[in-house]
């Protein structure tokens, strides 16, 4: 795995190895390795499942996520020729068992930008110059191995969270009108410019280091349109918050100035995916307070959407 560059043919030593704090849905530990050379390397080592070549089903999310082989390419043929401020990768490797490694490196001494509200803005002009430089390669050979979200794709999710939700239309009349509602956000979210994508672009998954934006997790990188990942930068902080993210996000994706109706329209789009997102997983409206949330969140979402668009709000939310 550590065979790359200016490391290749060393040998190396397992110094320590601990659980890492980060671990989300694959394990993963935290490794100080030294070289031959003498070289102290500190990485983190990201592992998927045992005797599975495939991530499990419930990991999948139907085709949102693609695990840590996956992952690896990202890394390799997406990131690192941008030269952008995420972690460096040391190596990939498929095991015995079926299982893929990853080793990257560890930021020591790293925040998640959740605890540092006032930087969310920078990490929105992070993820807009990656977009924009992003843009530019989408004919690139090299990264065609992408996922890229298709109205199919953004069809199930809305599918899959009717199926739980029609049955709460009377509390909730705005739910009438997803089906309706989502093919017109499907719409928007396909028109250009599409780019390349985080696909959970969450704070949690965004690290924070000497003054420099260091996200990691992009299992879930695809072709699709950039107002997703600044919706999931922002989703439910503060309405100040969420302003300065979108103004410094179309500050720097578009500094010759842009068409803010549509930004506006595609943004309220990917509100809406969303939502819809977490909302259509197995058993997500299960426990009572759950529904209502997603409920409430969907609502919100549809009515939002259709303002953009001019049209009236439904009555819960005029209420």
């Amino acid at each position: 795995m550590l065979g790359r560059g200016e490391s290749r043919g060393e040998s190396v030593q397992i110094v320590e190895r601990c659980p890492d704090e980060r671990s989300s849905s694959f394990r993963s530990e935290v490794v100080t390795v030294r070289l031959g050379s003498g070289t102290t390397l500190t990485l983190r080592c990201k592992y998927s499942p045992p005797n599975r070549r495939q991530p499990p089903t419930w990991h999948t999310a139907d085709g949102h996520r693609h695990g840590v082989a996956y992952e690896g390419r990202v890394y390799d043929q997406v990131l690192e020729p941008l030269g952008m401020t995420t972690p460096r990768m040391w190596g990939t490797c498929e095991a015995k068992h079926g299982g893929g490694w990853l080793a990257i490196e560890y930021l020591d001494g790293c925040i998640r930008i959740g605890s540092l509200p006032w930087e969310l803005k920078n990490a929105a002009a992070w993820i807009a110059e990656f977009h924009t430089r992003s843009e530019e390669r989408l004919a690139d050979p090299a990264i065609q191995f992408l996922s890229t979200y298709s109205a199919d794709y953004y069809r199930g999710w809305a599918r899959r969270t009717l199926a739980q939700a029609w049955r709460y239309c009377r509390e909730y009349p705005a739910i009438e009108s997803l089906e309706d509602t989502c093919e017109r956000a499907i719409a928007a979210l396909l028109e250009p410019p599409l780019t390349i994508i985080h696909g959970e672009y969450y704070p949690a998954n965004v690290l924070w280091r000497g003054h420099a934006i260091h996200p990691i997790d992009w299992e879930s990188a695809a072709i699709a349109a950039g107002e997703i990942d600044l919706a999931s930068l922002t989703d439910e902080w503060p309405p100040d918050s969420v302003a300065e993210c979108e103004a410094a996000y179309c500050r720097t994706r578009w500094p010759g100035g842009f068409d803010e109706p549509l930004c506006a329209r595609r943004l309220s789009a990917a509100r809406l995916y969303m939502i819809l997102r977490w909302a259509g997983v197995p058993n997500a409206f299960k426990r009572p307070g759950d529904r209502r949330y997603y409920l409430r969140r969907i609502s919100q979402a549809i009515d939002r959407f259709r303002q953009h668009h001019g049209e009236r709000l439904s009555v819960a939310a005029a209420s």
